[in-house]
């Protein structure tokens, strides 16, 4: 018989793939997080998430699409997460190492988020630039050149590049998850779907809101840096100049930047839109992934 931390684990992968549909709302969302009217990364500017969705659309409806198979593979990072926060639930409880059932369940789930980061922030590093590519072509060779180029401009730790900052956002998955037990039993949600779906909706925005600006700059953090290149292909570059210009040189410069050009305001710049995609999407996916938990039972 499989282990429940195995079941959550299958849970979770096939529950990320009902997320798909809400794609070009995520796409949206990555635009409008590094546009600026002062950045040097070639994104246009956008007043607001309506625009930047207009602007991305008027490509066509495939365009607000390339890219979806980054949700397959953001399948792949739910499905760790939760076998690890399973896991490391059950030895918890094993070994009767935390006593308080509230401190128990966030700490499981924070530590939970900081081993699945580590594994998996290459893949976002890769997801954030391809999704940001200036001279889309195809998905296959949007990924494929996105890979290719951090490798050569900035080698193996380019793939872990915003992984501190990404440690902090990992606290997002840990909230989410700690919010959704909470609001499940506080709505005695067990076998109530609606409830389970409103429960997932309420966690995700109670999270996605106090941790919105971290997941901003680390976004801005992970996006191609090197100025002279972006508009480039992989094909056409050998290695990084020494003298390239780089958007950010470090964490510290990036969030000085934010404030420096929209003020408070700028940490929370394309939160709306964030929003709107993430309450409806994690309501869902808390309810298919109850549905094939309890269906693997």
């Amino acid at each position: 018989m499989e282990s429940t931390s195995s079941k959550s684990g299958i849970a979770a992968f096939f529950a990320s793939w009902s997320n798909i549909v809400f794609f070009p709302l995520e796409k949206v969302k990555y635009h409008m997080t590094v546009s600026s009217p002062y950045s040097k990364n070639y994104i246009p500017y956008y007043k607001n998430s309506v625009e930047a969705f207009k602007s991305l659309s008027s490509q066509g409806i495939k365009q607000l699409y390339r890219g979806w198979h980054f949700q397959i593979i953001s399948s792949i990072s739910w499905s760790v997460y939760f076998y690890i926060y399973e896991s490391m639930k059950r030895l918890s409880r094993k070994y009767n190492i935390v006593k308080h059932t509230e401190f128990e369940k966030f700490s499981i789930a924070a530590l939970s988020s900081f081993i699945s980061n580590f594994v998996l922030n290459p893949i976002t590093v890769v997801k954030t630039r391809a999704l940001l590519i200036r001279n889309s072509e195809h998905w296959v060779s949007d990924t494929i050149d996105s890979t290719v180029k951090t490798w050569k401009l900035e080698g193996i730790k380019g793939f872990w590049r915003g992984y501190w900052i990404g440690n902090l956002l990992g606290l997002n998955g840990a909230f989410t998850v700690y919010f959704y037990e909470l609001f499940k039993n506080i709505l005695n949600a067990d076998n109530d779907y609606r409830k389970i779906s409103l429960a997932g909706g309420l966690s995700k925005l109670a999270a996605s809101s106090m941790i919105f600006p971290v997941n901003l700059i680390k976004i801005r953090i992970q996006q191609e840096q090197h100025i002279d290149n972006i508009l480039l292909k992989a094909k056409n570059i050998d290695k990084a100049s020494p003298n390239s210009n780089i958007l950010y040189y470090g964490l510290r410069d990036c969030i000085s930047d934010v404030w420096n050009t929209g003020g408070f305001r700028g940490f929370y710049r394309g939160l709306g839109i964030t929003l709107v995609r993430v309450i409806p999407a994690q309501a869902l996916f808390f309810t298919v992934y109850e549905f094939i938990l309890h269906t693997l039972a």
